[in-house]
């Protein structure tokens, strides 16, 4: 039997705030947002948040994207997207970001192996587009 003629049927999400926030805020940050496993492993990883969970109020912009149903100031979006273009070189190696950094392969066409401040504005530009259809 050819395994790819299974269909398959994921109930297991952990798709939560993409709801809350307003759509035509959701952008590349968000869907980062989301994966709280890779949230978790950047605070794991970096020594500053040691003994602190990624929802702690000053450790990730989550709080901050809450608050503003997922619209941010700029300083806010720039301060956000540096948490994680810092922070993912100390997850490259992980199964979770492995796992975030396929599906953005997929489902947005991605060709780096990690996010840059160079390669961030185009990838949330294609993450806009299809959560604006």
């Amino acid at each position: 039997m050819d395994i790819s003629r299974i269909p398959v049927i994921d109930t297991h999400e952990h798709i939560e705030n993409v709801y809350r926030w307003e759509p035509r805020n959701v952008g590349l940050l968000h869907v980062l947002m989301e994966n709280h496993y890779l949230c978790a492993d950047i605070v794991a990883s970096d020594p500053a948040y040691a003994g602190k969970s990624w929802q702690d109020e000053g450790v990730s912009p989550r709080r901050a994207m809450d608050a503003a149903r997922g619209r941010l100031a700029d300083a806010d979006y720039e301060r956000a997207l540096r948490w994680f273009i810092d922070r993912l070189p100390l997850v490259a190696h992980t199964s979770d970001w492995k796992s975030e950094q396929l599906a953005l392969r997929d489902l947005y066409g991605m060709q780096d192996y990690i996010l840059t401040a160079e390669n961030w504005r185009a990838l949330d530009e294609r993450v806009r587009e299809k959560y604006s259809k």
